[in-house]
C-alpha cells in the first residue's frame, strides 16, 4: 500500500476466518490490531484499553451496547434487511461494510475514511475537500455518490468496477445453469452475491431485481424465478457496455504493452506465492494488476484469468494451488 494506516483497531467476531482476513488486511496496511471472539472478551478488553476504531460483525450486535463512545464499523455478511441496518445506525455505528469485500482495498479505504473523519484537525491542518464523482464518466443505472461512499475512494471504485465487469459473463452462465438444473440453492447464493455486488457499485435497480429473485428462491417460487430471470440476466449483461468507459482503456493498454517474458512471469508467481502465504492480498492484488499491463502469451491466458479471479475472490487456497502447480511444472523443465 502506498499510504499506511495509523491507529489501533479492535476486531470483534466469532468467525476465525473473517478475523484472519480482516486482521491481516489491516496489519499489512500498518495498523495495530487486537481481536476478540466474543462480546465478553471484548467487554473485558475495553475496560483497560481504548482502540481508535472497532470493527464488529453484525452477529454480535449486542456488543455495540458498550461501544457508544467509539467509532464502530459494522462488518456485514449481507443478510441483514433494511430495518436491521437502520437499527444498527440508531445504535450508534458509523458505517457498514460487506465482508469479504470484492477487493481488500475496499476495507482499507473505508477504515481510512472513518479514521480520518474521527481525527481532530491539528493546528495548521487544512480540511481536505471531499472527493466527488465529477471526474468519472456518467453511466446510466449507477449512482456515483453511493458507489463512492461504498468503496471509499475513486481509485478503489475503479478497481471494483473492473472486477464487476470481468465477472459478468461467468456469473450469468452460472445463474442460467442453476435455473436449467433446478438448483435453487446455488441460484439463491448467486443472486444474493449479485444483489450485494450491484449495490456496492451503486446499481440500485440491478440490486433490487436480484434481491427480489433471492426472496423467490428462499420460498421456492420457481415459476417466478423462471419468468423473471431472463430480464435480470438482460439487465446484468447490459453492464458490459455500461462499464466500458472504465475498462476499455485498461484493455487497450494491455494490447499495446510489452510481451510478458517467461522469466518475469515465473518471478512474479514466486513473489505472489510469498504474499499469499502470509495472506497479504493487497500486495497480491498489486502484482496481478502489474502483470495485466503486459501482453500475456496465449498459453498463459487461461492461467492468468483463473489467477486473477482467485485473487479477486480472496480465495487463498485456490491461489496457492494454481501457483504451486505452475511453479512445480517450471522446476521440472
Amino acid at each position: 500500500m502506498n499510504n499506511k494506516l495509523e491507529g489501533w483497531a479492535l476486531l470483534i467476531d466469532s468467525d476465525i476466518d473473517r478475523l484472519k482476513f480482516v486482521s491481516q488486511t489491516l496489519i499489512s496496511a500498518g495498523m495495530r490490531v487486537s481481536c476478540a471472539k466474543s462480546v465478553d472478551i471484548a467487554s473485558s478488553f475495553l475496560k483497560g484499553h481504548r482502540p481508535d476504531i472497532v470493527l464488529v460483525h453484525s452477529c454480535l450486535f449486542k456488543a455495540l451496547l458498550f461501544l457508544s463512545s467509539l467509532p464502530v464499523l459494522l462488518m456485514s455478511s449481507g443478510d441483514e434487511g433494511e430495518d436491521a441496518l437502520e437499527g444498527f445506525f440508531d445504535a450508534g455505528i458509523r458505517d457498514v461494510i460487506q465482508i469479504p469485500p470484492p477487493i481488500p482495498r475496499v476495507l482499507y479505504s473505508r477504515v481510512a475514511n472513518l479514521l480520518a473523519a474521527e481525527r481532530p484537525l491539528a493546528v495548521g491542518d487544512k480540511d481536505v475537500p471531499k472527493k466527488n464523482a465529477d471526474s468519472l464518466p456518467k453511466v446510466e443505472g449507477i449512482s456515483y455518490d453511493e458507489a463512492l461512499k461504498n468503496c471509499g475512494s475513486e481509485d478503489v471504485l475503479k478497481e471494483v468496477f473492473q472486477k464487476f465487469y470481468d465477472s459478468i459473463e461467468e456469473k450469468i452462465s452460472g445463474i442460467e445453469a442453476f435455473v436449467a438444473a433446478g438448483n435453487w440453492k446455488d441460484y439463491r447464493i448467486s443472486v444474493h452475491s449479485l444483489k450485494t455486488s450491484a449495490r456496492l457499485i451503486g446499481a440500485a435497480k440491478l440490486s433490487e431485481d436480484a434481491k427480489e429473485l433471492e426472496y423467490a428462491a428462499n420460498y421456492l417460487r420457481t415459476d417466478e424465478i423462471v419468468e423473471k430471470t431472463p430480464a435480470l440476466v438482460s439487465l446484468y449483461r447490459s453492464y458490459r457496455e455500461k462499464l466500458l468507459p472504465f475498462v476499455q482503456v485498461q484493455e487497450e493498454q494491455a494490447q499495446e504493452g510489452e510481451m510478458l517474458s517467461e522469466k518475469d512471469f515465473l518471478a512474479a508467481c514466486s513473489d505472489l506465492r510469498e504474499c499469499i502465504t502470509i495472506s497479504d492480498f493487497d500486495s497480491a492484488d498489486f502484482i496481478v494488476k502489474s502483470l495485466s499491463e503486459y501482453k500475456i502469451p496465449d498459453e498463459r491466458k487461461d492461467f492468468m484469468a483463473r489467477l486473477k479471479k482467485a485473487v479477486g475472490d480472496v480465495n487463498r487456497q485456490e491461489v496457492l494451488t494454481l501457483l504451486s502447480n505452475i511453479l512445480s511444472i517450471s522446476a521440472k523443465e
